[in-house]
């Protein structure tokens, strides 16, 4: 088991200058042929503690499945019982004899090995690609390899309509082994050189390796490239323009997936349970010998083993210049597959954006991004639904659900719903049967009959209280307010449902529960027979509502569950942040509201143009949107352009004096309100939401995102 060491983040590796005649390449295994054994990576492996003998070992368990791990072990203390070699003659004897260690039938646990390492990437894979949309992602290209598309389609559920390529080493030969490797005897790929025409595969002459990509794969045009081998075996001075070149061919919105070796110092865990930190350097040899071995399993020369470049970085590092290279990281995970002791790290990159547009662009490819009107009116009647659930929990606890206006605020549910439908209708984007058959127009139908339902059942249970009342209290009916025992419970189980709403799902309810309990309070009641009657009638009635709520959340548990989500999608908010005073902000309100925390996931990137300054919000759903928005605006220039795509926004507000310059969509009076208020959606622009909240501050209820 290991963890990453904060405390040390490496500086940026110096570029290592080309190789001449007199020096060797800083980023090859042996710097000269004949170098003494002075800084050997093997006996730093092997010889010099049992921490990272340990640690290597885990890779005979995982990687070098072909290989007896026993057999392998003693050919390596045999080879270096001679102190005098040097690495190069290490790897010249390791060539000669690893064929001894392998086991029996190894080619077969190769591909063992190898379904293993695509099985625990395509997990990872999927838990990237998880807020994505499916259907976004088209064209496919794959660096140095051919073994990952069929893997990443299947756990991912990608749409992939478009070409397939791939670069690699030798694009002509597709053999049975390649097809194997791939998972489909019907190749899916179209295989491109990698390399320069001058590259030959018998000669050592990596400076011919990682050509920049060209016009055979048009600039903008890939929604996802994979780079498993990583970049460290590029030449230096191909580094760059090839990693450009990544960045032209890149569709802005689209996902670059690379996996690189984590050289920072981390922490080990020992199988006796004690703790060592293993240092940059060791990490390199660790990582350096793996190569090796692989390269002697798979018989590269020892000249080719010498030419090999190995530029191995941290992810810091490599954030930091894919950074440079116009990419952002968008991977806060170090994904690293279980007993891998080299640290392979999967990261997620995409394009930076430069301005607004490119942003927008990039936001098309996230879930719950350009929600359509349908989704954003849906939320009418939700909204109404929650203040009509709050204001029943609060008469109920001191006043009789028998006096509670039931006919008054059923009738504002049926004028939300209008409202949404009319709103939705008058898009000339939206047709009725887009509408008819919406996740929107069956969350609404959802809370319209169930509003019905339970308000016509408790007007019904409530008829022979409210006459018992009228028979014994005249006119003061409606004031005396002494609870019975269930009444009692009711005003708790609305209480508590009404603060679960506020912070999940209600379809995620324990319906079921409240129901026993109900039950349970009504058995034992003690009161008189009359009470008692009325409670058991009272109870069945109330059994009957809670029941249906239960039926009704089935199939919105089952919707969700198959979407492999249990709530909506974060909102995704664009701030305009000319003065750069966002980052503060956030971290301030993330500081003050730990269960709250908004984060800063996209910005663009144009020094030129300080004018192109935008950020993205990621903001989850069950935040108090209102309270951030205010605190918000209280800063000097930042601007929200629009929220999920929607530069209009439904803006719901509790006054009783109309705003003139935003147009109302509808207004309705609060049910015994003493202060005559009016519940009033405005549409107004989202630049305006500013001038809005500054002229009514507190009185915004809701912002229908």
């Amino acid at each position: 088991m290991s963890t990453i060491l904060p405390l040390e983040r490496l500086s940026p590796l110096n570029t290592p200058a080309a190789p001449t005649e007199q020096q060797g390449d800083a980023t090859r295994l042996f710097t000269l042929p004949d170098l003494t054994p002075i800084d050997s990576d093997y006996r730093r492996v092997f010889k010099s503690n049992n921490t990272l003998r340990t640690e290597f070992c885990n890779c005979l368990k995982t990687i070098f499945l072909n290989l007896d791990a026993d057999k392998f072990l003693a050919l390596m203390d045999e080879i270096l019982n001679d102190p005098s070699k040097t690495d190069a003659q290490i790897y010249n004897e390791l060539l000669l004899r690893i064929d001894t260690t392998k086991k029996n039938f190894s080619f077969f646990a190769m591909f063992t090995s190898l379904f293993a390492l695509k099985e625990g990437l395509g997990k990872q894979i999927a838990q990237f690609m998880r807020t994505f949309k499916k259907e976004k992602f088209d064209n496919y290209l794959e660096i140095s390899s051919r073994l990952y598309f069929n893997t990443i389609r299947k756990v991912t559920h990608l749409a992939f309509r478009g070409t397939v390529t791939a670069l690699c080493d030798n694009p002509e030969q597709v053999g049975l082994g390649a097809r194997l490797a791939a998972e489909s005897i019907i190749y899916p790929y179209t295989s491109l050189p990698l390399n320069s025409a001058r590259w030959n595969a018998e000669k050592p002459e990596p400076h011919f390796t990682y050509k920049p990509i060209g016009d055979d794969i048009p600039d903008n045009s890939q929604d996802m490239i994979v780079c498993f081998e990583g970049l460290h075996h590029v030449p230096p001075q191909n580094l760059e323009p090839f990693t450009s070149s990544l960045t032209a061919k890149l569709r802005q919105g689209g996902v670059l997936l690379l996996r690189e070796h984590d050289i920072n110092p981390r922490n080990v865990t020992g199988s006796e349970g004690t703790e060592s930190i293993l240092t940059s350097k060791e990490m390199q040899s660790i990582v350096s010998v793996i190569h090796s071995i692989g390269n002697a399993a798979h018989k590269i020369s020892r000249e080719q083993e010498y030419e090999e470049i190995r530029d191995f970085r941290s992810s810091y590092q490599w954030t930091d210049f894919m950074k440079a290279h116009g990419f952002t990281r968008i991977s806060k995970e170090q994904l690293v597959l279980s007993g891998d002791p080299s640290e392979n790290t999967l990261m997620a990159f995409i394009k930076t954006p430069k301005s607004l547009s490119d942003l927008k662009q990039t936001l098309t490819y996230y879930n719950g991004y350009g929600r359509s009107k349908i989704d954003a009116a849906s939320t009418f009647i939700q909204q109404g639904n929650a203040r009509f659930a709050e204001a029943y929990t609060l008469h109920i606890q001191t006043q009789h659900s028998y006096t509670f206006d039931f006919i008054g605020h059923l009738k504002q549910h049926y004028i939300h719903f209008y409202h949404f439908v009319k709103e939705c209708l008058s898009d000339k984007d939206t047709s009725k049967i887009d509408l008819l058959f919406s996740g929107g127009m069956a969350m609404n139908l959802f809370i319209l009959t169930s509003a019905t339902l339970w308000c016509s059942l408790n007007m019904l249970s409530s008829l022979p209280s409210t006459l018992c009342a009228k028979w014994n209290h005249g006119e003061k009916w409606r004031t005396v307010a002494q609870l019975n025992e269930l009444e009692k419970f009711q005003a708790l189980h609305e209480k508590s449902y009404a603060e679960f709403s506020l912070a999940a799902p209600y379809y995620k309810y324990d319906y079921i529960s409240a129901i026993k309990d109900l039950w349970n309070v009504v058995m034992n009641s003690k009161e008189s027979l009359s009470i008692r009657i009325g409670s058991y009638i009272n109870a069945v009635l109330s059994t009957i509502a809670l029941l249906a709520k239960a039926g009704i959340s089935v199939p919105l548990k089952a919707f969700y569950a198959m979407q492999a989500k249990s709530e909506p999608d974060p909102l995704k908010m664009i701030v305009k942040d000319k003065q750069k005073e966002l980052h503060d902000f956030i971290e301030t309100w993330n500081k003050a509201n730990p269960h709250h925390v908004v984060e800063i996931v996209l910005e663009t990137k144009n020094e030129m143009d300080a004018n192109e300054d935008y950020k993205v919000l990621n903001i989850p759903h069950n935040i108090p949107l209102i309270p951030f928005c205010n605190d918000l605006m209280t800063l000097n220039k930042p601007k929200i352009i629009e929220i999920n795509g929607q530069k209009e926004l439904y803006v719901d507000v509790l006054n009783n004096t109309a705003i003139n310059w935003a147009p109302t969509l509808y207004s309705m009076k609060k049910i015994d309100d003493p202060k005559n208020r009016s519940y009033t959606t405005y549409k107004i622009a989202a630049a305006n939401f500013k001038a809005l909240s500054e002229v009514i501050g507190k009185e915004i209820l809701y912002i229908h995102e």
